[in-house]
């Protein structure tokens, strides 16, 4: 892989969210952080004013606070 390659994917907020991040489940076993098919769609509609009714066990917690830390880490004065 060239660098040109890993800057690129490294742009790719979805690449980073998939690749860069490990959670540690309810065994106490430490994996890879993959989005499921509720987190993508959720991803891809966001906007300013969403509110999640009853969403237990889909896992919106942990991408949410993924998703700032992403944010946090690579975005500017944040």
């Amino acid at each position: 892989m060239t660098e040109e390659e890993a800057l690129a994917k490294l742009a790719d907020k979805s690449w980073r969210m998939n690749h860069l991040y490990k959670i540690q489940t309810k065994g106490a076993k430490l994996v890879q952080y993959k989005r499921n098919l509720a987190q993508k769609d959720f991803s891809s509609q966001r906007s300013n004013r969403d509110i999640l009714l009853k969403a237990r066990q889909l896992g919106f917690t942990t991408e949410c606070c993924l998703d700032l830390l992403d944010e946090t880490l690579i975005t500017p004065n944040t």
